[in-house]
């Protein structure tokens, strides 16, 4: 069987290029090209945060898990704070949204106090004080 190669063209204003090869091969050229041709780029990748479904189920594997209940927090033997607790659980919606497991990536305090078995008070605060 032979390999699969990775077109992409990209333009960034009068400057075009091409990159095939392998996916990894393809990625890295078009980081380097992105960053060589947009400097500012990377101050703004600095700044900002935007995970990939990879980037998440790679960081959180071992906490996280997609049930028929929806996404949930999959810590077992392990003791969390009631704030890991819901950040993992914000994180777990997220992850199942960009998966095409749920629509949305949020989820209300009602739906933190099942999903978590806390208290909505203590959500709230716990919210309150990640804010």
């Amino acid at each position: 069987m032979s390999e699969r190669l990775l077109s992409v063209t990209v333009g960034y204003g009068d400057v075009k290029v091409e990159f095939t090869g392998s996916p990894d091969v393809v990625f890295r050229s078009l980081h380097e090209f992105i960053a060589k041709e947009i400097p500012n780029i990377d101050l703004a990748k600095a700044i900002s945060v935007n995970y990939s479904l990879n980037d998440l189920v790679q960081t959180f594997k071992e906490y996280i898990r997609f049930t028929e209940e929806g996404p949930r927090v999959w810590v077992q033997d392990r003791k969390l704070s009631d704030k890991d607790v819901i950040l993992l659980q914000l994180v777990a919606a997220k992850a199942a949204n960009l998966s095409g497991k749920a629509q949305v990536d949020d989820m209300s305090v009602a739906e933190l106090e099942v999903a978590t078995s806390l208290y909505a008070k203590t959500i709230g605060s716990r919210l309150s004080e990640l804010n």
